[in-house]
């Protein structure tokens, strides 16, 4: 975290009313959320659900513990519209699947949702 905040305040020095944020990782256990949000102006996090699962538990749980971290809306940074290169074996997502995680993004308070990797 110490480099995260030299670089944070190299950045707010010159623009200071950029908000600057760095991704987290859901309910990664080894980082604590609420200690870095504290250091960010937004917190955002990364979010990759399996699409084997039917239902994205882990996923609901993670958007409402990033909504919890600084009491205010998140972004989600990340959402994989395509294939990641570390799972073992990649679903085909059903239609409208991308649509409808990114509702419930918004349903667990995300202000934005972006995506990462259109095609790996």
């Amino acid at each position: 975290m110490q480099l995260f905040k030299m670089e944070r305040d190299i950045i707010k020095n010159i623009t200071p009313t950029i908000p600057v944020m760095t991704n987290l990782m859901g309910a990664f256990k080894p980082i604590d959320g609420f200690k870095w949000a504290k250091e960010m102006d937004i917190v955002t996090w990364d979010a990759y659900p399996d699409p084997y699962e039917k239902i994205p538990y882990v996923q609901f749980l993670a958007h409402d513990l990033m909504r919890s971290l600084k009491k205010q809306p998140f972004l989600l940074m990340e959402q994989a519209a395509s294939a990641v290169n570390w799972r073992n074996q990649n679903a085909v997502k059903t239609p409208g699947q991308m649509r409808l995680w990114s509702y419930e993004a918004i349903a667990h308070g995300a202000d934005g949702i972006m995506f990462f990797q259109w095609r790996a």
